[in-house]
């Protein structure tokens, strides 16, 4: 066998290893939550037979004791309905979905496609947030976490470009950011990222619940009134007290 066929041979068993995730073993404790995987669901949104291309598969694959594979993100090219898009998914099979360092690059990257190509990109969240250990090289620096959600307000406010957010697990700190500076986002009941007060829910109050969204209305502690914080009402100034909740 030639060096070009063994090394090709190498790359199908690598790329069929890291598309699965966090293994069988996390990807069936997903199936038993009645959820989907972060490549099924993408493969369910895009056009069927449509093109994809993934961008970043082997990105950290030789890091952490290989306990990242693709960083813990699914980041691609593809087609909705004719139209290209930019898909972000997280893995939660990969310690949560939560972030390591080279899932910012993956993310960014994403977002400049997107921001270049003036097409959309979809967020597909499922995250627990940072992977605390390794905090330190998530966030400082010019090119680190929080320069996503600086591309996020770029492309709401200035370039127009698209970006929706589905909510399909949980959504937890930067995985929390993603959505709510979206243009439109989608929330699966009773999965995650639900209300302010998530924790402290108690169905019987639910319609005593203020929360902004109706499938956020799941505890009995009112919380302040959405239209002080939302970003199209500059005008109220006046700030409503924030609930205090008991120990």
């Amino acid at each position: 066998m030639s060096r070009l066929k063994t090394l090709s041979e190498g790359y199908k068993q690598l790329r069929a290893r890291l598309e699965q995730g966090g293994g069988a073993e996390r990807i069936k404790r997903q199936h038993d939550q009645g959820k989907l995987t972060a490549r099924e669901r993408v493969a369910a949104l895009l056009d069927k037979d449509g093109p994809w291309v993934e961008i970043g598969l082997l990105v950290a694959w030789d890091q952490y004791d290989g306990q990242a594979p693709a960083a813990g993100v699914v980041t691609g090219l593809g087609r909705i309905g004719g139209r290209p898009v930019v898909v972000v998914a997280n893995d939660a099979t990969v310690k949560a979905g939560s972030w390591w360092p080279e899932t910012i690059k993956k993310i960014l990257r994403a977002q400049e496609i997107a921001m270049r190509q003036r097409i959309p990109i979809i967020y597909l969240v499922d995250s627990a947030g940072v992977n605390l250990p390794y905090q330190g090289g998530v966030f400082p620096g010019q090119y680190g976490a929080a320069r996503i959600f600086y591309y996020n307000s770029i492309m709401r406010r200035y370039l127009k470009v698209p970006q929706i957010a589905a909510v399909m697990g949980p959504c937890i700190a930067g995985g929390a950011y993603l959505p709510a500076l979206s243009d439109v986002i989608f929330m699966v009941d009773g999965t995650g990222g639900g209300c302010r007060n998530a924790g402290r829910c108690r169905d019987a109050y639910r319609d005593q619940c203020r929360c902004a969204l109706p499938s956020q209305r799941r505890c009995g502690v009112p919380g302040p009134d959405p239209r002080v914080y939302h970003p199209a009402s500059p005008r109220l100034t006046s700030r409503a007290p924030r609930a205090r909740l008991e120990a």
